[in-house]
């Protein structure tokens, strides 16, 4: 008896061990509802374009890359998602190297411009981002996302609506927690900037990451996430990103993204 009680209390600890591991700092995590809502969906969506910024505090040059971003997100207002992976400092996460290495992220800053290659090439240089993301604006939405956002001390429930203007059964979903106004890791850390350095869309967690969604053409598919924890983070500066992309092999294209601020909502657009 003593031997059996010994072994519960051991598949115990070990069991509530395995609960705070999904809860680290870049692990998806897999408190979901998914289903089909009985609304209908919107027959059009405005165009946005996802860069996904790879930055480091020790790259002299990454400055002038958030630069660079802030200009384009300025050059085209309301339509660019913007999130920054940090490689190599305090502010890393482990899907940073997981995206790099996928990518072939070689030079920093690099970027994402939608997901798509260019010149047969997935990370660009700094000096392409604004006309590339133009050219993604350019296209036809074929899918759109509305958000809806609450707080709870410091627990997080996030609502994602997502609508196809035609069926896709190889779509999937990823949210990122991002924080805006962050200050460097330590005064003078990052390099090519003086002291007093503050970096904007630092990418803090990979809430879902390559959910599949299944989608009926004129239907919104919901997937609700539950109890994201924003303890450590200033709750002022967190946004909740979402997109819609491809994970195929060679196609790996962001078909819609869109953002909120964490407490607010955003409607379709």
């Amino acid at each position: 008896m003593k031997f059996n009680k010994f072994i519960l209390a051991l598949i115990i600890g070990l069991t509530i061990i395995s609960c705070k591991k999904d809860k680290n700092e870049d692990t998806p995590i897999d408190q979901q509802e998914t289903g089909v809502t009985n609304e209908a969906s919107p027959s059009s969506f405005q165009q946005k374009v996802l860069i996904e910024e790879f930055t480091g505090e020790w790259c002299g040059y990454c400055p002038s890359g958030a630069q660079y971003l802030q200009s384009t997100i300025s050059d085209y207002p309301g339509k660019v998602v913007a999130a920054a992976f940090h490689v190599g400092d305090p502010f890393e996460i482990s899907t940073s190297n997981t995206f790099a290495n996928k990518f072939n992220v070689t030079g920093y800053p690099s970027a994402l411009i939608q997901r798509k290659l260019w010149n047969g090439e997935y990370a660009t240089n700094r000096s392409l981002w604004s006309n590339l993301a133009g050219q993604v604006l350019q296209q036809t939405a074929t899918g759109g996302l509305k958000i809806q956002t609450s707080v709870d001390n410091n627990s997080l429930d996030i609502a994602v609506n997502m609508a196809l203007t035609t069926n896709d059964t190889n779509m999937y979903l990823t949210v990122y927690l991002v924080s805006e106004d962050v200050p460097e890791s330590a005064p003078g850390a990052q390099a090519g900037a003086q002291a007093g350095y503050v970096h904007h869309h630092v990418v803090r967690k990979v809430i879902l990451l390559n959910s599949q969604e299944t989608f009926s053409h004129g239907f919104i598919t919901r997937n609700v996430i539950k109890d994201v924890d924003i303890s450590n983070y200033d709750q002022n500066n967190l946004k909740v990103i979402a997109y819609l992309h491809h994970w195929e092999t060679g196609n790996y294209e962001v078909i819609n993204a869109q953002e909120v601020e964490v407490g607010q909502n955003s409607d379709w657009d």
